[in-house]
């Protein structure tokens, strides 16, 4: 047996070790109701089945990591988990206008939103945003300037104008 054999071996055993594991788990919970006593014991032998499992998993990323620190492996892994970090992506946007609120009761301030345009070039589709309410009316001279639109989600309403980077 050569060593991509005994790996592969491993790696196989380690997987149904940690299977036996996850089951000893779920034996532990089901058992809560019966026996405390027992139920400590599968899920530390449960745990102690996982971490086992896990071992020869890890000692190939171990391996691989330091055959080849520059490997496209890291670089493909690293891509991967970047799409599920929480990232802010932001647009450059024309402000189009100032607007007020008309529903504003007797005594009440008056507030003034900043409303700018974004046309994306790749499919030409424009996106109008609404910045939060100001108390003071900023001036028609910053009408046509860019502002910076930052994205705080996926969701395209979760948004925020940021009145900072007025150019």
């Amino acid at each position: 047996m050569n060593d991509h054999e005994r790996d592969i071996l491993r790696r196989i055993v380690g997987g149904i070790v940690f299977g036996f594991g996850i089951l000893t788990v779920g034996a532990g919970f089901y058992s809560a109701s019966l026996d405390t006593r027992l139920y400590l014991m599968l899920e530390i032998c449960g745990a102690i089945l996982i971490l086992a499992g896990m071992t020869p998993f890890v000692l190939r990323l171990q391996e691989l990591r330091e055959a080849d620190p520059d490997d496209d492996l890291r670089d493909r892994v690293r891509e991967r988990l970047d799409f599920f970090r929480p990232r802010k992506k932001s647009v450059e946007a024309e402000i189009i206008g100032i607007t007020r609120n008309f529903r504003t009761a007797e005594g009440e301030r008056e507030q003034f939103y900043v409303l700018c345009r974004y046309r994306d070039p790749v499919n030409q589709k424009t996106e109008t945003f609404t910045s939060r309410a100001l108390d003071r009316y900023p001036g028609s001279e910053i009408i046509g300037k860019k502002v910076l639109v930052i994205f705080h989600s996926a969701n395209p309403e979760d948004y925020t104008v940021d009145l900072n980077t007025i150019e």
